[in-house]
């Protein structure tokens, strides 16, 4: 049983951690949430999820950029993204 809790964990910890890497944060900011969730599971795990980045991908450029960032344009490349992208 202990098992099966240390795998949810682990499991949790690192989806959090490829969560963090994908929205931009630094390894080192990401494995501080990923030890955090996986010693604090109940504590950390909402509150990544309330506090994550929100981002989008640009269709043309391939990077990420923050909501509000940009109106109507991507911040990276400046291309200018339809309403639906």
């Amino acid at each position: 049983m202990q098992f099966l809790g240390l795998a949810i964990a682990f499991i949790a910890a690192f989806w959090v951690y490829s969560d963090a890497k994908s929205r931009g944060k630094t390894t080192g900011k990401a494995f501080l949430w990923f030890l955090g969730v996986f010693f604090v599971l109940i504590l950390f795990l909402p509150l990544w999820l309330i506090t994550r980045p929100k981002v989008k991908l640009c269709p043309y450029c391939g990077e990420y950029y923050e909501y509000g960032e940009s109106e109507g344009f991507c911040p990276r490349c400046g291309v200018e993204l339809q309403a639906g992208e």
